[in-house]
C-alpha cells in the first residue's frame, strides 16, 4: 500500500477544519486571530422580561457573520408589603409583596418587634436582655453579644416558664424575665468598659463573658483589637467610630416603617462610606515614600472590589431590595473603618 503523501494529508486536513466553519469565519481575520467574532449588538429581536430573557441580535463588525445574545430577565417590579400572617410574642410573621408586571409574590418572615436573637446589632438591647438574665440568676455577666451563654440562658427561662425552648428572647419570654426580676433595678450597666463587638454580619467573635478591661491609651486615637478569651478577638472602637456607631444605630432605632429602615441603612452606609474614605486618606497621608502611598491606593481600590462582588452575591441571595444587603455592607464598612484605622496606628 503505498503511502499517502504528506502535503496531501495535510491539504484534507485544512478543509476538513474549514468546512465545519461558519464561511465568513473562514476569511474574518478577527476570528482568526482570537477564536471569535468581533460581536457588535444591532436591535433587540425579543425584549426580556421579568419572567423571559430576551433575544438580541448581533453581527461580526468584521465579516458580517449573525448570531444572537441573550438578554438576562428584568427585575421583579413589586407593590407594598402586604402582611399575610400577623406575628405574635412567640412566632414569625409573614408579609408579601406581588409583582405588579407578572404576579409573582415574594414573601418574607417578619419577627416581632422586641425580639432579640443571634444576629440582633441593637447592643443596647442585647445588654438589657441580659441585665434580666443576671438578675434572674441565669447568666454572670453582661457583655452587649448575643453569644452561647446567652442562648443558654434563654432557654433555661422557657424550659422553666413552660415555652418553646428555642433560645429566641421573644416578646412572651422578655416579659416573663421582667414579672420575675422586676424592671427598676440597675439602670446603668457595670462601669468597667468592654470591648464592642464587630458587627454579627462579619461573622465576628465574641467577646468576653465578664467585663473587659481597656488597657490604659487603647481608645485615645485608633480602633485596636484585643484579645478578650483564648484566641478570641474583638474590637475596640476609637472615640470617633464609636461616636459615629452610637449616632447610627440611635438613628436607625428611631426607623419605625419599612421605608424609614431603609431610608437610614442608606444614610448609615453613606456615613461609614464616608468616614472609610477620611480613614484611608490619613493612611496615605502618614505614608513617606510614594511607593508607601501607591500600596494604600492599592488597598482601597481591592476592598471597593470586593464589596461590590461581595454585594452583588448578597442581592443574589437575598433580593435586591432586601434590607438584609445594606447590613451586610454597612457591617463590612464598619470592620474595614476599624483595620484601616488599626494599621494607620504605627505611621503616627
Amino acid at each position: 500500500m503505498k503511502s499517502i503523501p504528506f502535503a496531501a494529508l495535510a491539504l484534507a486536513l485544512l478543509l476538513c477544519t474549514a468546512a465545519l466553519l461558519p464561511a465568513q469565519a473562514i476569511y474574518c481575520s478577527y476570528f482568526n486571530k482570537h477564536g471569535n467574532h468581533n460581536w457588535k449588538d444591532e436591535f433587540v429581536q425579543t425584549s426580556p422580561t421579568c419572567t423571559t430573557n430576551g433575544v438580541m441580535y448581533i453581527e461580526c463588525m468584521e465579516c458580517g457573520e449573525p448570531g444572537i445574545r441573550v438578554m438576562d430577565k428584568l427585575a421583579h417590579i413589586y407593590g407594598d408589603w402586604r402582611v399575610k400572617r400577623k406575628p405574635t410574642d412567640c412566632e414569625l410573621g409573614l408579609r408579601g409583596r406581588t409583582c405588579q408586571v407578572c404576579g409573582y409574590e415574594q414573601i418574607e418572615e417578619v419577627w416581632p418587634a422586641g425580639t432579640v436573637r443571634k444576629g440582633t446589632q441593637d447592643t443596647n438591647a442585647i445588654r438589657s436582655l441580659q441585665e434580666l438574665l443576671v438578675r434572674g440568676g441565669y447568666l454572670t455577666a453582661v457583655n452587649g453579644v448575643y453569644d452561647e451563654k446567652t442562648e443558654n440562658a434563654v432557654r433555661a427561662v422557657q424550659r422553666e416558664a413552660g415555652f418553646n425552648v428555642n433560645g429566641i428572647a421573644w416578646p412572651q419570654t422578655i416579659e416573663y424575665l421582667q414579672g420575675k426580676v422586676g424592671t427598676s433595678a440597675g439602670a446603668e450597666p457595670e462601669a468597667t468598659p468592654v470591648a464592642t463587638p464587630v458587627p454579627q454580619a462579619t461573622q465576628a467573635p465574641a467577646a468576653p463573658d465578664a467585663g473587659y478591661a481597656i488597657p490604659d491609651g487603647a481608645q485615645q486615637a485608633h480602633c485596636i483589637y484585643v484579645e478578650v478569651d483564648a484566641g478570641v478577638m474583638a474590637v475596640v472602637y476609637c472615640p470617633t467610630h464609636q461616636m459615629l456607631l452610637d449616632n447610627c444605630e440611635m438613628m436607625l432605632s428611631f426607623a419605625q416603617t419599612d421605608a424609614l429602615k431603609t431610608e437610614a441603612l442608606r444614610m448609615y452606609r453613606m456615613m461609614w462610606e464616608s468616614e472609610l474614605a477620611i480613614q484611608y486618606q490619613n493612611w496615605a497621608a502618614q505614608a513617606a515614600a510614594e511607593e508607601d502611598k501607591g500600596m494604600v491606593m492599592s488597598h482601597q481600590a481591592m476592598f471597593t472590589s470586593y464589596l461590590s462582588m461581595q454585594e452583588s452575591t448578597w442581592k443574589r441571595m437575598y433580593g435586591a431590595d432586601n434590607v438584609r444587603v445594606q447590613e451586610q455592607v454597612i457591617a463590612a464598612l464598619m470592620q474595614q473603618c476599624a483595620d484601616v484605622c488599626m494599621m494607620s496606628a504605627p505611621l503616627e
